[in-house]
């Protein structure tokens, strides 16, 4: 399997964490599907991540790409893990991308001129973020030890804010850093760091 990716992207991140988490061994590819006119072949969307299976076949959205990886491997499955059902997993990392996909849209809007942003979208992406984030935090109250990939999505979240944009205040919440500070210690967390 190839998966193709830009080292900074969160949403590859999560997915070359899942797959090292299943011991699924994947041959990662970097990319920036902004320039290479050749990964278009690869990804007519120009999207990364995008995975390519052995028969060819193109898995273009980390979605579907997590649960691909999880069902190889040799590890228990990172979406039902500490007694969590999928669909409560799938809840967790849904909003933990949620976060990232208001983070992202605030970072491309604020590197466009000035004259061509709009302060109230900003706005209501900062606001979606924070409330995000609030619930990211009610929710790792409650959750087992292990909650598999729930725990690598908050984690990547986290950090890519902590790298793009650190004036998002998440240390301030407290079930949440203490979280997602277990999964940054990890030797997987620091092979995938975008900052080298």
């Amino acid at each position: 399997m190839k998966l193709y990716g830009s080292l900074a992207s969160p949403y590859v991140r999560l997915c070359r964490l899942a797959a090292d988490a299943r011991g699924v061994a994947v041959d990662f590819r970097v990319t920036n599907p902004l320039e290479d006119e050749a990964f278009r072949r690869v990804n007519p969307l120009g999207k990364v991540p995008a995975l390519v299976l052995e028969d060819g076949t193109l898995l273009p959205d980390s979605g579907v790409i997590l649960r691909c990886l999880d069902e190889r491997g040799d590890q228990p499955s990172l979406y039902t893990r500490g007694g969590l059902a999928r669909h409560e997993t799938d809840a967790l990392v849904s909003l933990s991308v949620g976060v990232l996909d208001l983070g992202v849209a605030w970072l491309l809007e604020h590197r466009r001129p000035e004259a061509e942003r709009s302060e109230s979208w900003q706005a209501r992406r900062r606001e979606g973020m924070a409330a995000g984030l609030r619930a990211m935090d009610e929710a790792a109250r409650g959750l087992p030890e292990d909650a598999g990939l729930a725990d690598l999505a908050f984690a990547a979240a986290c950090d890519w804010l902590a790298f793009r944009q650190p004036e998002v205040d998440w240390r301030s919440r407290e079930a949440l850093t203490a979280r997602v500070d277990r999964e940054l210690a990890t030797e997987r967390f620091r092979a995938t760091d975008p900052r080298g």
